[in-house]
């Protein structure tokens, strides 16, 4: 048997060009090929993708090789390229933080954090929020509920993971 559930509906803000009460939300992305990807499915469901800019913070794991000048830094950088390819520098003041990665899966990081320190890397862990930009697809325009869950459920079908949004 199968138990149908309520779509969820998440308060969204009325544009002035559009007359309908719900829209549906095709996503929120990160990355930009899987919005390119939900766009082309939104135009072969017959709508016109709408784009908003947000924001989402995360939690993630930065593992540290240490706090250096400038100069050192880069230099340091460039030592450790060969053990950790997305080596990166941060700011901190008068100084450079060099990191060896950025993970938000802990897990993964710590097994990083332990191969490096197998090839005589030590690493600190650092925790840090960090925003990040997303980009909000919608699409359609009801004018009930009825007519929003079929568009949603056409979308579902093609693979979407869509919310009904209700706007004010």
């Amino acid at each position: 048997m199968q138990v149908k559930t309520k779509p969820e509906i998440v308060p969204s803000t009325a544009s002035p060009a559009s007359s309908g009460k719900y829209v549906l939300q095709g996503g929120a992305f990160l990355v930009h090929e899987n919005l390119v990807e939900a766009e082309a499915t939104v135009r072969e469901l017959g709508f016109e993708p709408r784009l908003e800019a947000g924001q989402k913070t995360e939690k993630m794991t930065r593992l540290r090789v240490g706090l250096y000048a400038p100069a050192e830094a880069r230099a340091k950088l460039q030592e450790i390229k060969g053990l950790a390819p997305d080596a990166f520098l941060v700011r901190a003041g008068d100084q450079m933080g060099v990191y060896a990665g950025s993970y938000y899966d802990l897990d993964k990081s710590r097994r990083f954090a332990d191969h490096l320190y197998q090839q005589g890397l030590r690493v600190e862990e650092e925790y840090v929020e960090i925003p990040l930009p997303l980009t909000i697809l919608t699409f359609g325009d009801f004018p009930d509920m009825a007519a929003a869950r079929q568009a949603a459920e056409r979308a579902r079908a093609k693979g979407l993971d869509v919310l009904i949004v209700q706007r004010h």
